[in-house]
């Protein structure tokens, strides 16, 4: 019985792997041929404070973006989103995201025709309530991956 247990849980990992690496595959596909893609790098040096800030997104329009950034692990690099959000009355996101002592691009796709999407963090713009809040992982808070 043990036997038979382990052997479709090991046909079932399989499977889920196989369906995220198709998921991943299709949407890098999508993101290299989308022409709605902003992305916005954080640069990271040793000035840098890390911890939670603000990103900004503001367009002359209402619009959507799936938020998400470039994961690298080894050899293998990938889109990882992690949220969807809308813009407010002002045409603008806040939102708050953990910045690290890495740098890391982020990628934006956007779901609107406009391609006039402006992205800031600034020390002004630290001063605004954010939309959304996008917490660490525990391991971020203790210095490992970001």
């Amino acid at each position: 019985m043990e036997l038979f247990a382990i052997i479709i849980l090991f046909v079932a990992l399989i499977f889920l792997g196989k369906e995220f690496l198709k998921k991943w595959r299709f949407l890098r596909e999508f993101i290299n041929k989308s022409t709605q893609v902003v992305q916005w790098d954080y640069i990271w040096t040793p000035n840098s404070k890390s911890g939670m800030q603000n990103i900004i997104l503001s367009a002359s329009a209402p619009f959507s973006v799936l938020i998400g950034f470039e994961l690298k692990i080894l050899w293998y690099t990938w889109y990882d989103p992690y949220w969807f959000i809308s813009s407010d009355e002002h045409n603008q996101i806040i939102i708050s995201t953990y910045l690290g002592k890495k740098s890391i691009r982020f990628r934006f796709l956007i779901n609107t025709p406009q391609a006039d999407i402006h992205i800031s963090s600034t020390t002004e713009d630290q001063k605004l309530s954010p939309m959304k809040v996008y917490s660490p992982h525990w391991w971020q808070w203790f210095g490992f991956y970001g």
